[in-house]
């Protein structure tokens, strides 16, 4: 957010990320949300869904997941749920369809902010992050967490959520050269003491 606020007031930048960070895991969930949320129904692009499939995880058979992210609308997820052998596969089927109306309804009505609210407080999504971040070790433990904070901070340079995927790749991508203001991330420190007995 830092980085994208200098650029829009104009300010040079040196350091900072790029268009990778589009690629985090917490990040591409997120925008691939957001794409579902604004698309029309019918025409669901296949690889926003299998990748929103996967965050939160609907612990799916194999199969069922491939065939899932196959789809192409909410009409033929509910299809799919229909078909389904085992009752849990189509009732997790039925629940992505339904997270899926549920973020169309609110791309209705709101901004990027209130997408990603919704996203990770009421989808899940925060909940689902946050257990990555709880696996990891050391400094960058909370890293995933980190980017969906940035993600929502960004909601306020870009309003409308149609725009944010594109925005934000065209943003990273930007030169940024060694002059203007230098930016480098700052991770958490933890430290351990030991006593010793004198």
């Amino acid at each position: 957010p830092v980085q994208l606020g200098l650029s829009a007031a104009g300010i040079a930048v040196s350091g900072g990320v790029g268009a990778e960070f589009c690629e985090r895991t917490a990040i591409r969930a997120a925008l691939a949300w957001v794409r579902l949320a604004v698309a029309d129904p019918a025409r669901l692009d296949p690889s926003d869904l299998a990748e929103a499939l996967r965050r939160p995880s609907r612990s799916l058979h194999p199969n069922v997941a491939t065939w899932a992210g196959e789809q192409s609308s909410v009409d033929g997820l509910r299809r799919l749920a229909g078909r389904a052998n085992n009752e849990r596969d189509a009732q997790r089927v039925n629940e992505f369809a339904d997270d899926i109306e549920r973020m169309q309804l609110v791309a209705r009505h709101g901004d990027t902010a209130r997408i990603l609210r919704t996203l990770s407080d009421d989808v899940g999504l925060g909940a689902s992050i946050s257990t990555i971040d709880d696996s990891r070790r050391g400094m960058n433990r909370a890293a995933q967490n980190d980017d969906l904070v940035s993600l929502a901070q960004l909601a306020t340079l870009q309003p409308d959520p149609r725009l944010l995927s594109g925005w934000l790749r065209q943003q990273l991508s930007q030169p940024r050269g060694a002059g203007g203001v230098a930016l480098a991330t700052v991770h958490r420190v933890y430290i351990t003491t030991r006593r010793t007995r004198c």
